[in-house]
Formats: structure tokens, C-alpha cells, sequence
């Protein structure tokens, strides 16, 4: 299992996401107001118009959010901060998982992010909406890691040679090392 994400880099993620969030409400909104005629900005609008700018507003942070999460299990402000949003068994997210979460989120959040703030205390790092819906967020490894990895393993092969200090093998110099004998450089 890998390492969860600690409460800052979430809330790194969601101010990100928060940012994107506002520019597809403010395209939502100028929308609705050109189908509207510009009535969505009188004071005295009717109901019905407050009603599908709310409704839009909502299906549009749905659609951010679950859609990112379905396919991919990232966000935007999710793959800038490294973390991922897999199923809690491992794999990929699934639409009602994604669309649960959502919906668990909203109070989970809106309540002076009491839902989030239980990562601090839980024993997984999962916030409340993870665990209602089954799902968690893992953090990324930084993707130098596999270049530093190949590298080390390219340079760094145990040697086949006895465990001498140092010791001619293969026409090649070796230097014993914590109970490894490591290639150095050849000769």
C-alpha cells in the first residue's frame, strides 16, 4: 500500500482545484446568462432561474470532479501535488464510488471541513468522504524516482567476486561495502 497523503498537500490539491472550479462556474454562469438574456442579473428574477444556475453550478463541479477521478483517479490539482484516488482495494475508481464521494464530500467539507480534518486523527489518513465511499488517496512517487532507481542499478550491481576489501575481477576493480561488494570503476 502506498504511503497517504498528509492534510497540507490535500489542501495544496484542493485550492488548485478550487481555482480551475471557478473559471468552469464563471463560464457556467456567463452562459446561463446569455440563454437567460441577461435576466439572470435583475433583481428581480424569477425563481426558476436562480434554480438552474444552482443546479448547473453543481452539475459542473460534479462532472469536474467525478470525471478526473473515474479516469485517471487525478485531478488537475491532484497530478500538481502527486496524489491519486484509488479504490480501497487498490484500483480504479469507479462512477458510483466517484459520484458518493462527491455527495459525502459537500458535508463532509461544508461542515467547517470537520470530514476533512479527520485525516489528522485517522489511523489511514482517510477522510470521512474516503471512508463513505470506499476510496482513499495515495501519494505519487516524484517521477525522477525510477531514473534515480535505474541509474543506481545500472552503476551499482553486486559483485560475483569474493569479499575482499578490494579484489581483481574480470579485469574490472570491486570495493567491499556493507557486507556488498559494489563496482567501482574498471581498470
Amino acid at each position: 500500500i502506498s504511503a497517504a497523503p498528509g492534510f497540507v498537500r490535500r489542501l495544496a490539491a484542493m485550492l488548485y482545484d478550487g481555482l480551475l472550479l471557478a473559471a468552469l462556474w464563471f463560464a457556467a454562469t456567463a452562459l446561463l446568462l446569455a440563454m437567460s438574456g441577461g435576466h439572470l442579473a435583475d433583481p428581480d428574477r424569477s425563481l426558476w432561474l436562480l434554480v438552474a444556475l444552482r443546479v448547473s453550478l453543481l452539475l459542473v463541479t460534479l462532472l469536474f470532479f467525478a470525471g478526473f477521478w473515474v479516469h485517471g483517479g487525478q485531478t488537475l490539482g491532484m497530478r500538481a501535488w502527486r496524489l491519486k484516488l484509488v479504490s480501497a482495494n487498490g484500483g480504479p475508481v469507479s462512477w458510483n464510488q466517484a459520484v458518493w464521494r462527491f455527495a459525502a464530500a459537500i458535508p463532509s467539507v461544508g461542515l467547517l471541513g470537520i470530514g476533512l480534518l479527520w485525516v489528522l486523527i485517522d489511523r489511514e489518513r482517510c477522510a470521512v468522504h474516503d471512508r463513505l465511499s470506499g476510496t482513499r488517496l495515495i501519494l505519487l512517487r516524484p517521477p525522477w524516482m525510477a531514473e534515480v532507481r535505474k541509474t543506481q542499478e545500472q552503476f551499482f550491481r553486486p559483485a560475483t567476486c569474493g569479499p575482499s576489501r578490494t579484489r581483481r575481477c574480470s579485469s574490472r576493480r570491486w570495493r567491499f561495502s556493507s557486507s556488498t561488494i559494489w563496482r567501482m570503476s574498471p581498470t
